[in-house]
């Protein structure tokens, strides 16, 4: 049963050796490089798998500049507002 999933489907032992190779590539990009190199692989049809990782390493990098917590104090800024 095993060796049915393993050959269809891959290991994680796989996902991890290219992961690492995409981490040294794509690490110190910022978002607009990432988003630039995204739709460079599409237009490509470059491997599936790498065209994962960089989508996911750009939706966690844009999640982590929005959920930057405001300093700002929520009652004065609900009576400025009103």
């Amino acid at each position: 049963m095993y060796n049915y999933f393993a050959d269809y489907y891959g290991t994680n032992e796989a996902d991890n050796i290219a992961s690492k190779a995409y981490d040294l590539q794509y690490a110190s990009l910022s978002v607009n490089n990432l988003k630039k190199s995204l739709r460079d692989l599409k237009d490509a049809s470059a491997d599936l798998q790498e065209i994962r990782y960089v989508c996911r390493l750009v939706r966690t990098k844009i999640s982590k500049h929005v959920n930057k917590p405001q300093n700002k104090d929520q009652e004065m800024e609900l009576k400025n507002n009103f």
